[in-house]
């Protein structure tokens, strides 16, 4: 008979799986379909609201996006994607700080949300790379979270959000670097917050949208301008944040109206101060 330390330490050697209660999405799984509505192949087709949770590494080679969500029904809660330290990887590979070029990708999209009815997303602890774009959703319900995720190597933006009511999504804690055009773009208010976004080949961030705020993050050697905000319509709010070397060492952002919280440091300038 085991000990209980010998029990314990074989417990611990197992394999991390989803938590009670979570959907397994994994490359095996996909072959057939990971859960419910889900059919045979890539994309892994996630139809209702709930926890998931990757347990592999997903690499799409045939084209098409890797996890699509379209929801089924009336909204019955939120949805979260934990990936759980894994990478989904559409194939394509960026050159340049800012980037210069890109090779084709194998996949269409990372996570792509044309969802209705909208719902919250929670969307968190892993790698996007390698595809168009890795995070597009649209449609956002306000309260959507996009957190701890490294997105680097895509074709075209990295993160493209869309609402077409008055919504929030929150982006934090997270690495955005040398994606293939803008590092993020939203059409809603985002909040943006300790978060890296550099070596994109256009602007780091882009709002059409008025009320958004970036804090804490480092935004530097994009192709373009590090924020633009700058349409009549537009306002941002920008705090302790670091620019650099983004429009090749020329104007670091753009606005419109610029609630300066304070404590924004421009590297390109003498003195140090943004403009």
């Amino acid at each position: 008979m085991k000990s209980l330390p010998t029990i314990l330490l074989l417990i611990a050697s197992l394999p991390a799986a989803a938590a009670p209660g979570a959907f397994e999405i994994n490359q095996d799984c996909a072959v057939a379909g990971c859960f419910e509505l889900d059919s045979p192949g890539l994309p892994v087709s996630i139809a209702k609201s709930g926890s998931y949770v990757l347990t592999s590494d997903l690499v799409v080679d045939t084209g098409g996006n890797a996890i699509e969500i379209s929801p089924l029904g009336v909204y019955n809660g939120p949805l979260d994607i934990d990936l759980n330290g894994h990478t989904i990887d559409g194939g394509a590979s960026c050159t340049g700080t800012p980037v210069t070029s890109c090779s084709p990708p194998l996949g269409g999209n990372a996570i792509n949300a044309g969802v209705n009815p909208p719902m919250p997303l929670h969307i968190h602890n892993g790698t996007l790379r390698g595809f168009v774009t890795a995070i597009a959703l649209f449609h956002v319900e306000d309260g959507t979270l996009l957190e701890h995720l490294t997105i680097t190597q895509n074709t075209n933006n990295a993160i493209f959000v869309t609402s077409d009511q008055p919504t929030t999504v929150r982006i934090r804690d997270s690495q955005i670097t040398r994606n293939g055009n803008q590092g993020i773009f939203a059409s809603m208010a985002a909040f943006i917050e300790n978060t890296s976004i550099v070596g994109n080949l256009s602007t780091g961030v882009s709002f059409n949208v008025t009320h958004s705020v970036i804090t804490g993050s480092r935004i530097s050697n994009n192709g373009g301008k590090g924020v633009d905000c700058s349409d009549p319509q537009e306002a941002c709010a920008l705090g302790q944040n670091t620019f650099a070397g983004n429009n090749g060492g020329g104007v670091q952002f753009a606005v419109s109206a610029l609630s300066d919280m304070g404590g924004n440091v421009c590297l390109d300038h003498a003195s140090g101060v943004c403009p």
